[in-house]
């Protein structure tokens, strides 16, 4: 680990090589339109939903809290 962070002891002795592709970026991309995932769109769609939920509920939480420790203090100072 050097400056915070961390690479394969392989990796940090300079014994992975990059690796170069005969295939053309444009190639590559033209196949992943007929890709099928693995994981069902209906499984991502929810999770990625309810992260969103969670996130705006979470925010609202600390939002409320943190704006009723202000008009805490300030009733406790005023």
């Amino acid at each position: 680990m050097s400056n915070g962070v961390y690479a394969l002891p392989s990796v940090a002795k300079g014994k992975v090589k990059p690796v170069v592709s005969s295939t053309p970026l444009v190639d590559f991309l033209m196949q992943l339109e007929d890709y099928t995932p693995t994981i069902p769109d209906a499984v991502t769609d929810y999770y990625l939903n309810r992260a969103i939920n969670l996130s705006k509920q979470l925010s609202s939480y600390l939002l409320g809290n943190w704006t009723g420790e202000i008009d805490a203090v300030r009733k406790q100072q005023g």
